[in-house]
């Protein structure tokens, strides 16, 4: 498609005809030749429209039209007027024919057209085609109010109407009856909350999906009296609370998804968003900034699928997901907490993520989870020193699968307790991938307290290969008497062990820790021992 800047002379066809001697469309249905021509932008129309009159007809009577004009001022004069007349022409001529979508972009900065409205004529001659879909780009009137044409037809047929405003601040919005609208998105605006709601909760009864994009948003954003509304989508948004407090609220009886993207809330006195949608089912929180105050209160009864990834969180009160106990898959990646105190109340959770977050102080990660099947938890920072982790029931008989790495940026793990919560937690997983620190600090009676009976997967993460971590691994395994596959996860290979040394060594250790085991506890337990080592399918991986 070219450059709509270089827009050719639209008033004229002479010179332009081409032969219609040879047509290729002709053959074709109309629908496939419509769809070809969907393609095409506003250029390429207008110049098929001259090749011939049954592409004229075809163009003219096409269900998708796609206009995008955006003028230098210095060539307004002449190309703003040749375009305004062949639009309005074109449109005209369909006689009424089904338009299911029209969009135009009128980004034209001539003082000359500042003041021209020609696209409500455009709207009202699409309405009079029972348009279905319309996607606008303009600037607003001086008076910065945003008023869409009265209509002889009404709003009736519209389904869609996408709104892009350019970056104008937008004082008032007149109503309009859209009776039948089920997508409406906003995208380049600056509006205060309150008006924007009152415009939506008047003039959209029947709205559906709700997209806001780059708007900035003054005393935020009150979503809760559209009944209808199913799903919401905030992207690229910035939060200004202009008064110091600003509460935040999104409800509704019918929401079902609601994303928040790249969103930035302004770091302010006290400022809550709160989430309470009786309906919710799925909510992710993605790339957002929340300020030094804000915080984020999500109660959903029904909500099953939160997802945060690559947020920022710079308050203690973070994100209460505390009343959500319908919850069954939370994800949480890429963060990075000014504290993380992750307390889940919740029985029905089956998966919990909480994957490379970092936090400048030490967390609290408290679940009460009897069905959890899923536990990744991989986080950085100088976290151990006064960290709790705690999932009730420490003994999870559904979990399949863990993953828990715990690395610290500046020190070694050195809470011990800290380490057997660990595995406690995970010791009934049949797939288990551990780094290496969190076993090191673990005596052999400290090994003796945890059986893994049903583990049969093992992923051990590590910085170096070295005697002193297979030593460490050999007490580890002995617990593990079922043990299939050992995989060992490694950035430096230390002393260039093969695969088959590195099981020889294993084997060795292992039979000596048996031994000590055994002696010290009688043969009463079933242990994994070398020989079955030397069995198990054992690879070495560099990170």
């Amino acid at each position: 498609m070219e450059n709509p800047s270089k827009f050719t002379v639209l008033s004229s066809s002479k010179g332009n005809n081409v032969p219609d001697s040879h047509d290729r469309l002709g053959g074709l249905p109309e629908h496939v030749v419509h769809h070809i021509i969907s393609f095409l932008g506003a250029n390429d129309i207008a110049r098929l429209s001259f090749a011939s009159k049954g592409c004229r007809q075809i163009c003219i009577s096409s269900p998708y039209l796609y206009f995008d004009v955006d003028f230098a001022s210095h060539e307004c004069a002449t190309k703003c007027s040749q375009f305004k007349e062949f639009l309005s022409k074109f449109l005209r001529s369909r006689n009424g024919q089904l338009i299911q979508l029209l969009r135009f972009r009128w980004l034209c900065d001539s003082c000359e057209c500042s003041n021209e409205r020609p696209y409500d004529s455009w709207i009202c001659d699409a309405l009079g085609c029972n348009v279905k879909e319309l996607d606008i780009g303009y600037r607003i009137d001086e008076q910065n109010r945003l008023a869409l044409p009265v209509s002889a037809t009404g709003y009736a047929s519209l389904r869609l109407l996408e709104l892009n405003l350019q970056d104008c601040c937008i004082n008032s919005i007149l109503p309009a009856t859209l009776v039948s609208l089920e997508v409406l998105s906003l995208k380049s605006l600056r509006v205060y909350g309150a008006i924007l709601e009152d415009w939506i909760s008047t003039s959209c009864a029947s709205l559906k999906r709700l997209n806001l994009e780059a708007v900035e948003i003054m005393d935020g954003f009150p979503i809760s009296t559209t009944s209808s509304l199913q799903e919401l989508t905030i992207h690229n948004c910035y939060v200004n609370h202009i008064m110091g407090f600003c509460k935040n609220s999104i409800k509704g009886s019918s929401l079902k998804n609601v994303t928040i993207s790249d969103c930035k809330f302004r770091e302010t006195g006290l400022s809550k968003i709160k989430i309470a949608c009786s309906s919710l089912v799925n909510l992710t929180l993605r790339g957002c900034v929340f300020g030094l105050g804000c915080y984020v209160s999500i109660g959903c009864p029904l909500l099953e699928n939160l997802t945060i990834h690559k947020c920022f969180v710079n308050e203690s009160y973070g994100i209460d997901i505390r009343h959500c106990p319908s919850l069954t898959n939370l994800m949480m990646s890429h963060c990075t907490f000014q504290l993380l105190y992750l307390n889940i109340p919740t029985s029905s959770l089956r998966k919990l993520s909480v994957f490379e977050c970092s936090s400048q102080f030490p967390v609290r990660i408290a679940v009460s989870a009897e069905q959890l099947q899923t536990l990744s938890v991989k986080l950085y920072g100088s976290w151990w020193n006064g960290s709790v982790f705690e999932i009730q029931p420490q003994n999870l008989i559904c979990l399949q699968e863990a993953i828990v790495e715990l690395v610290d940026l500046q020190f070694f793990i050195a809470d011990k307790d800290m380490s057997i919560s660990v595995l406690r937690a995970v010791q009934y997983a049949r797939v288990l991938q551990l780094s290496i620190q969190i076993i090191e600090v673990l005596s052999s009676e400290d090994h003796a307290e945890i059986l893994f009976e049903n583990l049969c997967d093992l992923i051990i993460v590590c910085d170096k290969l070295e005697v002193c971590q297979m030593i460490v691994l050999a007490c580890f395994v002995m617990r593990a008497p079922y043990l299939r596959t050992l995989t060992i996860r490694y950035e430096h290979k230390s002393g260039g062990f093969s695969e088959t040394e590195v099981k020889e060594d294993l084997a060795k250790l292992l039979s000596s820790a048996v031994k000590m085991h055994q002696l010290k506890y009688g043969n009463s337990e079933t242990l994994l021992l070398g020989d079955q080592l030397m069995k198990l399918k054992l690879s070495l991986q560099k990170n």
